[in-house]
């Protein structure tokens, strides 16, 4: 008898940390499933020692700790280490409310974390994706991308993409802010701003474009184009509308230089007839 007591309080006190949760639960009983189809809501988990502390197996929605799950869904706020391995539906949760509103905050790792907002830590084997904005360090073999903004160091294999790129960006490809960079940006073959500006220094073998104005150090291995250039271009071919300060190029052209062109040839439409295009060395130091 007192062996069959001891042993009931034994497990009891084991099992009394456990919580097997699910997302529209109210309370930490265990739940038993009924046959009924689940809806996309009542992915369940086991939390350890509480619902929503220690340690989570599971699609939990809220959680500080550690977080293991296989594919997340309808994530609300993560604080610590999020494990994940995969992405339910990421056409449908492209456009998913509660997807753009979720958070975590610390570790995301996994083959492709996807959240709406992250931050911290942000590793994938395949790709990162931030619906909303991705700050602190951001690491992917191939691809990291943001409907909104991307904060920090970014390390990413082939591509890095998002509206506006701060900090630093390292980019195997192409490193691709449309609506701004603001820092250093590298990418092999690309860097590319479509409709704002580049502020900073961007470098790159290939191609260098600014859809604006581009403030800073360009560099490119073939060709940087800018609506105005405020700043040192170094290039093969230098193409702008308005160039203030040094172009070094092969091939220099302006419709209107304030500042230095040294090249093989250079052009610079806003100077007199006779000089606007010259070998070597063309400048235009006055204000019209």
């Amino acid at each position: 008898m007192q062996k069959s007591i001891a042993l009931s309080l034994v497990v009891l006190l084991l099992t009394g940390g456990i919580s097997l949760t699910a997302q529209e639960a109210p309370s930490n009983s265990l739940i038993i499933p009924s046959k009924k189809k689940r809806s996309n809501s009542e992915f369940k988990a086991i939390n350890i020692p509480l619902k929503k502390y220690g340690i989570s197996f599971g699609n939990s929605s809220e959680f500080t700790g550690l977080r293991i799950n296989l594919a997340d869904k309808d994530i609300k706020r993560i604080n610590g280490l999020n494990v994940t391995f995969w992405a339910r539906k990421l056409k449908y949760w492209s456009d998913n409310v509660q997807m753009q509103k979720s958070i975590v905050n610390g570790i995301s790792t996994g083959i492709i974390p996807t959240c709406g907002t992250m931050n911290g830590i942000n590793t994938g084997l395949l790709r990162v994706v931030a619906m909303k904005e991705m700050n602190g360090l951001s690491l992917s073999v191939l691809n990291l991308f943001s409907k909104g903004n991307i904060n920090g160091l970014s390390v990413s294999g082939l591509i890095t993409q998002c509206d506006i790129l701060s900090g630093l960006v390292v980019s195997g490809i192409a490193a691709a802010g449309t609506g701004g960079i603001n820092g250093l940006a590298v990418g092999g073959l690309t860097v590319s701003s479509d409709r704002s500006d580049i502020n900073g220094v961007a470098a790159t073998l290939g191609v260098l474009y600014c859809g604006n104005d581009f403030n800073g150090l360009g560099v490119s291995g073939i060709y940087l184009k800018s609506k105005i250039f405020r700043g040192i271009s170094i290039t093969s071919y230098s193409d702008s509308y308005k160039m203030v300060g040094l172009s070094v190029a092969l091939f220099n052209r302006t419709r209107e230089l304030h500042g230095m062109q040294l090249g093989l040839l250079n052009y610079a439409g806003n100077n007199r007839k006779g000089l606007r295009y010259l070998p070597l060395i063309n400048m235009h130091l006055g204000k019209k």
